[in-house]
């Protein structure tokens, strides 16, 4: 009863104070909803420029050229570029907000992998029409043991030991051009500039001119130079009739012919030394080898990212000639028909793309001759001649350098792998394509 007073007296009390001061208690909630709405609104303004700022970057770098963009090596340069949609956008350009057509845009191969495409499969695609100025410097260096007798007892040997030897500079300019039709066929021709000097030696040599002896430890050497000279001047047409896919390479058909423009070796004289009549050298040195020759191949291409594989498989055939001098007696000149030794020559390397400017290749090639013939006037068959066959190995470096987009600097080293090949030559072309 006393509980049920109070709570009437409570309620009777409530409804004489002022609305005024219930109103008043709840000002200080209202404020703080307030506040917090305003710093809501803030940080929503807030992020709305934030969101603009980064609409803006994004805007910016969509605006870059492609050919800021890192390229990789993934395909051939002889795919084809993105088709164009109706409105006359490339699909590339319609789709260039998703990532995976990012990745699409970006397979387009940097500058050095169409040069090392062009240096491995000899077909130049890069314009319409190049020029090439390359030079080659060769060195050979060769001994030779020489033994005029017959041994005693199998263990003393009775006669004359000689060591010969042979070191050969050759320098070559040649200068190509070329013409390529719609990427498809390629017309060139090239001609070398040959500069020689070579030196013979031997031992045995006397002391004197009248001296009828020679010491064994005695060297006597002779040296023949040959000037500038124009080599054999050589036209080709290549043919790519493959063009890579996923499971095929390039493929490009090559026919090759050189003409006989340089000095031929056949007639050359040689002397014998006037301190050593061992040792006999030529008058003169050859900037040719004299005969028409014929030599169809095939080069193969293909990527296999980051690397590309390239090989190459050649065969050439020398036509029978005719020449008024075949003797290397000195005054005398017989006449007769010789046929040169056919070759095949095979190579394979693998090269990669460095960055955008530069790669590098790595390749073993082989030129296997076999030997050559000949025939004289008054003769009824063919001779071999002897230690004209050869096999002439070689382990090559080369790299490709993009100077600028119309120049490429190509340098290379090939070491020789056998006794038939030169030690070593070091070239540097400079390809200018227009």
């Amino acid at each position: 009863m006393h509980r049920s007073l109070s709570f009437n007296a409570v309620v009777c009390l409530s409804t004489l104070v002022p609305s005024s001061l219930l109103y008043a208690a709840q000002d200080p909630q209202v404020e703080a909803l307030k506040q917090e709405l305003q710093a809501l609104k803030q940080r929503y303004e807030q992020q709305q420029q934030a969101l603009m700022v980064l609409e803006q970057r994004v805007r910016q770098v969509e605006d870059q050229p492609a050919a800021a963009q890192p390229k990789r090596l993934v395909r051939s340069p002889a795919a084809k570029p993105s088709q164009p949609t109706g409105d006359g956008q490339s699909v590339a350009a319609a789709g260039s907000s998703s990532y995976g057509q990012s990745l699409q845009d970006d397979s387009q191969p940097a500058q050095s992998v169409s040069n090392l495409y062009d240096e491995a499969s000899g077909f130049f695609g890069g314009g319409k029409f190049s020029i090439e100025t390359g030079l080659t410097y060769s060195r050979y260096d060769t001994k030779q043991l020489v033994l005029n007798g017959f041994l005693a007892l199998d263990s003393i040997f009775l006669g004359d030991i000689n060591l010969d030897r042979i070191k050969s500079d050759t320098w070559t300019l040649d200068l190509t051009a070329r013409y390529n039709l719609d990427n498809r066929w390629q017309f060139d021709v090239n001609v070398p500039v040959v500069y020689r000097e070579t030196k013979f030696q031997s031992g045995g040599a006397s002391g004197t001119p009248d001296d009828a002896g020679g010491a064994a430890n005695a060297l006597s050497e002779e040296s023949v130079t040959r000037d500038p000279t124009i080599g054999d001047v050589n036209f080709g047409v290549a043919y790519k009739f493959m063009d890579e896919s996923e499971y095929a390479p390039d493929a490009v058909f090559s026919l090759r012919v050189k003409a006989p423009t340089g000095k031929d070796p056949y007639g050359i004289k040689f002397r014998t030394s006037p301190t050593n009549s061992s040792l006999s050298y030529p008058e003169s040195l050859p900037t040719g080898n004299g005969v028409w020759s014929i030599s169809p191949g095939i080069s193969l291409v293909k990527t296999f990212d980051p690397a590309v594989l390239f090989g190459s498989l050649s065969y050439t055939y020398n036509l029978e000639e005719s020449f008024d001098d075949t003797s290397t007696t000195e005054n005398q000149k017989v006449g007769g028909k010789v046929r040169l030794g056919n070759s095949w020559q095979i190579g394979a390397g693998v090269a990669f793309a460095l960055n955008e400017k530069m790669s590098m290749s790595f390749s073993v090639s082989d030129v296997i001759q076999r030997r050559s013939k000949i025939k004289q006037d008054g003769d009824s068959s063919y001779t071999s001649v002897i230690n004209s066959d050869a096999n002439a190995a070689y382990f090559n470096i080369g790299m490709t350098l993009a100077a600028t987009p119309n120049l490429t600097i190509v340098p290379s080293l090939s070491i020789g792998l056998t006794d038939d090949a030169p030690d070593f030559s070091f070239g540097l072309k400079f390809p200018y394509y227009f």
